[in-house]
């Protein structure tokens, strides 16, 4: 009986040991599965070995070539407190990613350092995409380097492109995974709105959304018809801010109501077509105003009538047509943003 009982005792711990190794040696592709929450970035592995140097007081440490890694990077001397080495690295995976944001356009990298991951300098990075693998159509100002914050994907604009070479550029103050990409167009516009947000912010003090609504609708409205002045602007929102049709919105507006933004568009029409000398609009400015030949002729138009004297029909050119549903939509989610950013800034000071 005894005979018996040990081989098959023997045969039980082998099968366990290797479900043991094949588990453990499995990790990696449940580690995969666990991120694919969305599609997984596929992509080849560049850098075969760890590249690792070290970043002092002395001198720049330069770690990879885009030759041979597809990658380069500079990290300036000072960048840290205190001597820190630097590893660059193809990550063996990465989190899965959100089609409607981005298309993956090769292969990413990761880059740690030994302590703190925030520089005192900007690290200049230049990375590889793949040609082949960009949507069709692709502009230069869809590129994008995606990085991720530790729950999402977000993008990092490049400082450069090159789409013949098929190579980006960046700068970073962290180290984090980083790579290659095409922003969607939702992207693209929600970055659009964050960046005009963050600007109001820092070049205007804290106002009324109704204010912030009104100001982001002259300066696209104006910019779209090709007007670039600001004493011009700054003479329509004075004008605008004293109208009482305005103040009346103003006094009861609240954010997502697009009626009112739709109105608020309507009389900066007319504050436009009052205040804004006809000299103005030249023929080179005819010429380059707008994004579509209906934006042309809209402007054309309504340039034409206040040629005229006729304000009341260029007004109405401005407000309904120029100012589309594009201009009132965006300046609303603006106003949002800009108005959540003040009410976080109030409560940090009152703490």
């Amino acid at each position: 009986m005894k005979k018996i009982i040990l081989p098959v005792l023997l045969v039980l711990i082998a099968a366990g040991l290797f479900g043991l190794y094949y588990f453990r040696n499995s990790l990696p592709a449940i580690s995969s599965v666990m991120h694919s929450n969305g599609p997984v970035w596929n992509y080849d592995k560049a850098i075969a070995s760890p590249i690792t140097g070290k970043s002092g007081s002395l001198s720049d440490v330069t770690l990879g070539a885009v030759a041979t890694n597809g990658v380069s990077m500079t990290v300036p001397k000072g960048s840290f407190d205190t001597d820190t080495s630097i590893q660059l690295q193809t990550p063996a995976s990465v989190p899965s990613y959100t089609s409607a944001s981005m298309t993956p356009a090769g292969t990413p990298i990761e880059v740690t350092a030994s302590t703190k991951t925030r520089l005192n300098d900007q690290t200049m990075i230049t990375i590889r995409f793949d040609q082949t693998k960009l949507p069709k159509g692709t502009q230069a100002d869809h590129m994008r380097v995606a990085y991720y914050d530790g729950t999402v994907w977000e993008f990092i604009t490049p400082t450069s492109v090159d789409m013949s070479a098929g190579t980006m550029t960046f700068g970073t103050y962290h180290f984090s995974l980083f790579g290659p990409s095409v922003a969607s167009d939702a992207t693209i516009k929600k970055s659009w709105v964050h960046t005009q947000a963050l600007t109001n912010q820092l070049k205007n003090p804290p106002g009324k959304a109704s204010d912030i609504v009104a100001g982001q609708i002259i300066t696209l409205t104006l910019e779209k018809m090709g007007v670039t002045d600001p004493a011009a602007a700054e003479k329509v929102r004075q004008n605008l801010e004293a109208d009482p049709n305005y103040a009346r919105i103003a006094s009861t507006y609240t954010n997502n109501d697009e009626v009112m933004v739709t109105n608020i568009a309507k009389i900066v029409g007319t504050k436009i077509a009052e205040e804004v000398p006809k000299e103005m609009f030249t023929n080179h400015t005819l010429q380059h105003a707008g994004e579509t030949p209906g934006d042309v002729a809209a402007v054309a138009k309504a340039v034409g009538y206040i040629s005229e004297g006729n304000y009341t029909e260029a007004a109405k050119e401005i407000g309904e047509q120029i100012a589309d549903k594009f201009i009132i939509t965006t300046a609303g989610k603006i106003a949002i943003e800009v108005t959540k950013a003040q009410i976080a800034n109030w409560k940090d000071g009152g703490n």
